[in-house]
């Protein structure tokens, strides 16, 4: 089986999250989803204290701008400690393990992207996800689909929740596409039955139409008058 434009695609992103695995390191990689995971909790946890302890505009807006301040203070002094940790690491013997580890890091990290991808457009849009992951034209989608259809098995609770997900996602959707359908419907029979639709109908009823034949030979008739 020959590789094809998605299969170099994948490649692609596989390639970009290894390299990019390789030169943080794996404590930086580490360190970074820990810093963005405490930052969603200062964020959900910490905004509605200090709004109930230290202001006193309570609108949802004002609520958003302080969560987003909190998680930027977190991730600045996330950063600061990353910064001070990775440092060390790079000057001492664990450099080229904390290298590899990246590496291996940034492919798994490549993977899950893609089959997080894969199962997004899943629930979305099944015939499009059959379409990109074909797997029967592509080397790359055969192994991503046999590496999901695994952990479904081993995570059968999760996936029939996403299988649950799918379908009402579908069925959210043909409702909608039925509402649009009959909104359409009515609109075009309010227009048809409108006065003014019936205006022009009458007007194109009573309006007699001539064929060229006819016309050239009344401007004949007329000119032969004059």
């Amino acid at each position: 089986m020959t590789l094809n434009n998605f299969d170099y695609v994948i490649l692609g992103i596989l390639g970009i999250s290894l390299l990019i695995g390789l030169c943080r390191g794996f404590v930086k990689e580490i360190l970074g989803l820990l810093s963005w995971a405490l930052s969603a909790v200062a964020m959900i946890y910490l905004t509605p204290i200090l709004m109930k302890e230290f202001f006193t505009d309570k609108s949802g807006a004002f609520e958003f701008a302080l969560g987003i301040g909190v998680a930027v203070i977190v991730l600045v002094i996330m950063a600061f400690i990353i910064y001070a940790i990775t440092s060390k690491v790079r000057t001492s013997p664990l450099n080229a393990l904390d290298r590899i580890f990246g590496l291996v890091f940034g492919l798994l990290r490549g993977f899950i992207l893609i089959a997080v991808a894969y199962l997004f457009l899943g629930v979305i849009t099944p015939t499009l996800q059959k379409t990109v992951f074909n797997e029967k034209e592509g080397l790359t989608a055969s192994y991503l689909v046999g590496g999901v259809n695994y952990a479904k098995d081993q995570f059968p609770e999760f996936f029939k929740k996403l299988d649950d997900m799918k379908d009402n996602t579908a069925k959210v959707l043909d409702e909608k596409k039925q509402e649009i359908e009959e909104e359409t419907k009515e609109e075009v029979l309010k227009k048809l039955n409108s006065p003014e639709a019936k205006a022009k109908e009458v007007k194109k009823e009573t309006t007699p139409e001539y064929s060229d034949k006819e016309r050239n030979a009344m401007d004949k008739l007329i000119s032969s008058q004059e």
